[in-house]
């Protein structure tokens, strides 16, 4: 199974950040997760939430502000010891920060058509000048960004992240053209995962924090792991019989 640290390594560095994405890389795992949004100036950012409350020491709404201010806030709000002040990063910033690692998995968050037609479009230019399409998977749990990112650049390899609690969801992301699914522990099972597959659908299994989730995921035989805690998963991957 390939190891993916979660918006770089959360549980182990600010998440989403250039500073987490520089630890991240420092434990060459197979590969880091990282999300994107849209600031009020259409620049692309990597942040998860649609504020900045939960991660910042500000307030308010992504959208609402512009890629400098974001970059200027303190996102270490889960990490006020960390010694490095990071904030949000444009997408070509998080890129560089991640220079080095060999896979990506670059989540488009959910938005208005418009902003979201905008945010699939400049992803799409990013990795075509950055020269990275090919070890990047897109994903998102917005079935109109895929539907998007297969006109806009249907050679870019998809994922479809859910619950998929019912078969149409892997109906759903046969259908979109996704090669992968990213499924989350609480409903995951060796059943689903080989539903998938009878589909040629690899795998991800979502945040396996414990030895115990590493385990469970590769009993269900799924194809790669995201990880909060990558250092816990890796020990959990060492000790797989």
């Amino acid at each position: 199974m390939l190891l993916y640290g979660h918006r770089g390594a959360r549980g182990e560095a600010p998440e989403n950040t250039e500073a987490g994405f520089r630890y991240a890389r420092a434990l060459y795992l197979d590969g880091v997760q990282l999300d994107v949004r849209l600031s009020t100036d259409h620049e692309l950012v990597v942040i998860h939430d649609e504020t900045v409350d939960r991660t910042t020491t500000a307030r308010g709404s992504v959208s609402r502000m512009k890629a400098a201010k974001l970059a200027s806030l303190d996102a270490r709000a889960a990490f006020p010891d960390w010694p490095e002040a990071t904030g949000i990063p444009t997408l070509d910033d998080a890129l560089d920060a991640c220079s080095g690692i060999q896979r990506l998995i670059v989540s488009i968050q959910p938005d208005t058509p418009k902003r979201l037609r905008t945010a699939c479009e400049l992803v799409a230019e990013t990795f075509e000048r950055r020269w990275i399409a090919d070890r990047v998977l897109v994903m998102s749990t917005s079935e109109p960004a895929l539907e998007l990112l297969a006109t806009i650049a249907p050679f870019f390899p998809r994922a479809l992240a859910g619950w998929f609690e019912q078969l149409e969801g892997l109906k759903a992301a046969h259908r979109l053209g996704c090669r992968q699914i990213a499924v989350p522990m609480p409903t995951g099972s060796a059943s689903l995962v080989q539903s998938a597959h009878d589909l040629d659908l690899a795998v991800i299994g979502w945040l396996a924090n414990t030895a115990e989730d590493v385990h469970a995921c590769a009993a269900w035989g799924v194809d790669s792991i995201v990880s909060d805690f990558p250092t816990i998963a890796r020990r959990g991957l060492a000790a797989l019989p």
